[in-house]
Parts: C-alpha cells; sequence; structure tokens
C-alpha cells in the first residue's frame, strides 16, 4: 500500500468517526448525568486515539520518526510563538472573507463554553485539540507524504485538516494555518513547533472570545452577524498593517533554520518527488472530500 494512500485512508477513519459521533453518539452524551462538555472532551481524545493506535499496530512504524519527535530550540519556540501571533490579523481577515458565505457559529460556541472556568475552555479549545491534531494531521497524515514534494504534501495535509473541520466558513482558515503548520514542522524537523504554534493561536483567540463574552454578551454576538463592508475593511486593514512584520519573521525563521538545522539530514523530513508514481488524489481523498461536501450542503 502507498504511503500517500495510507495517510488519506487513515484521515478518512478519523473523519468518519467524527461524524458518527456528531450525528449519532452526541446525542446520547447530552443525556449522561455527566457535563456534555467533559464528556466530549473525552471522547475527542479516543477519537483521534482510536486511528492512531491502529496506524500504528497495521504499520508498525516508528513513534519518534512518525510524530518528528525531536528537540525544539529556543529560539524556535519564541520565534514559533511570535509568528502565532503575527499571523491573526491575517487569520481573521481569511475568517471574515468565508463568513460571506458561510455563517460564524463562534457566539453560540461561547456563549455554553463562557458558563466554564477558564482553565476548561483553555484544556477543551487550546491543549487538547493542539496535542491531538497535530500528533494526527501534522504527525501521521505529513509523514505519509514524504515521498512527494513539500509543496504537494502541505497543500494535501492541509486541505485534509480544513474538510475534518466540517465547517464551510472553517475550512479556509484552517486550510491555511494546516499548510503553516506543516511549514513549522518541515523547517524545525519537529512536531513541537505545530503544536505550539497551533496551542498558541486557540489559546489566545479563546481568551479574547472568553473576555469578551463576559465584559459584554452582545459585542460577541455581533461576530455572529452578517459581514458588513466596514468589518471587512478592519479586517483588511489590520491584516496588512501587520503583513510586513510577518513576512519579516517568516524570514528570520527560515534562515535561522536553514544555517541551523542540516534538514538533509534528516532523512524522515526530506520531502521529495522520488518519482515513484506516488498520488495524492486517490480513493479515500476523493471521498473524504464527497463526504465533506455532503456535511456542508445539509448543514445549510
Amino acid at each position: 500500500m502507498k504511503k500517500t494512500f495510507t495517510g488519506n485512508l487513515f484521515a478518512l477513519i478519523l473523519i468518519l468517526l467524527m461524524i458518527f459521533y456528531k450525528f449519532f453518539l452526541s446525542t446520547f452524551v447530552t443525556q449522561l448525568p455527566i457535563s456534555p462538555f467533559i464528556v466530549s472532551i473525552f471522547i475527542s481524545i479516543v477519537i483521534y486515539f482510536l486511528p492512531i493506535s491502529a496506524y500504528f499496530f497495521t504499520s508498525k512504524s516508528s513513534v519518534a520518526d512518525t510524530f518528528s519527535i525531536k528537540k525544539l530550540y529556543p529560539i524556535n519556540v519564541f520565534l514559533v510563538v511570535l509568528i502565532s501571533i503575527v499571523i491573526q490579523p491575517l487569520l481573521m481577515l481569511i475568517s471574515t472573507l468565508s463568513a460571506i458565505v458561510f455563517p460564524n457559529n463562534v457566539s453560540d460556541v461561547f456563549e455554553i463554553y463562557a458558563t466554564y472556568p477558564l482553565w476548561f475552555v483553555i484544556l477543551s479549545i487550546a491543549i487538547v485539540p493542539a496535542i491531538c491534531e497535530e500528533l494526527f494531521f501534522r504527525g501521521i497524515v505529513f509523514s505519509n507524504y514524504r515521498n512527494v514534494s513539500f509543496f504537494k504534501a502541505s497543500i494535501a495535509c492541509g486541505f485534509i485538516f480544513g474538510m475534518a473541520h466540517m465547517d464551510g466558513q472553517q475550512f479556509f482558515y484552517a486550510f491555511f494555518m494546516g499548510i503553516v503548520f506543516c511549514y513549522l514542522v518541515y523547517k524545525t524537523g519537529s512536531i513541537f513547533a505545530s503544536i505550539i504554534s497551533h496551542f498558541t493561536i486557540n489559546c489566545s483567540q479563546s481568551l479574547l472570545a472568553y473576555y469578551i463574552y463576559n465584559s459584554n454578551k452582545n459585542a460577541l454576538a455581533d461576530m455572529q452577524t452578517q459581514v458588513t463592508p466596514d468589518t471587512l475593511i478592519a479586517a483588511m486593514q489590520s491584516a496588512l498593517f501587520t503583513l510586513p512584520l510577518l513576512i519579516l519573521v517568516f524570514y528570520i525563521f527560515h534562515r535561522y533554520n536553514d544555517k541551523h538545522l542540516l534538514l538533509e539530514t534528516e532523512v524522515a523530513l526530506d520531502f521529495t518527488d522520488l518519482g515513484n508514481n506516488e498520488k495524492i488524489i486517490n480513493a479515500p481523498l476523493v471521498i473524504t472530500f464527497v463526504v465533506f461536501i455532503y456535511i456542508l450542503y445539509i448543514s445549510i
């Protein structure tokens, strides 16, 4: 079995598990005498744990190699955090543009989450997704694209990551960030780079939304309304204002890792098209796309 097929297959399995929980098990969970959100965190971990365990059981792959478990130097930690902060205006612009077509349900989510302690919000929205999603997408899926070029691998991995959110408004946002996460792992050789970045973005946005909701519930509700020319212009101005700094930080990050990390000796991270006819677009990816489109259709 070709590696790209394997990566796409396990991504499909994960997404089907997510759908099964969302449309079948979630109703049962709400009837339990335990907080449904506490249970949902546990189930989220289980949903990722099952395909991850199945992958290592069937492939006999190295855990350290698959997950790119390598030391992340302090300078890279600093640069990754800085990138994750400076990139957020651009992410907000992408989210705003997506909201023109697809509804933004952030207000509905936080209306419930805001009733819980802040530590619980950070655990459920920042810590668990940063670890589980990165181990799966930048670990299992991304590692199975090492026989194709990095460009193709990052696009495919980002595309699958976007579809896994099963939400039109989040798709483009997650697609873009999926590519960025792949780049961080590729250049540093460590999955800790994408985990830190994922956590920083989710945590900072959760803290902001949590603060806004608890100080002014109507302000967060406005985030769900239809995009206006004023909000779009504001998002564009913010993104353009921070774009030069973002480019500069990315440049420093790129040059530092080219100079200090000898990627040519890291065979596991040498994404090279070896001419072995590895195809990214195959049956599991096509099925995943069809399922994603169907979920969008029934959600409208």
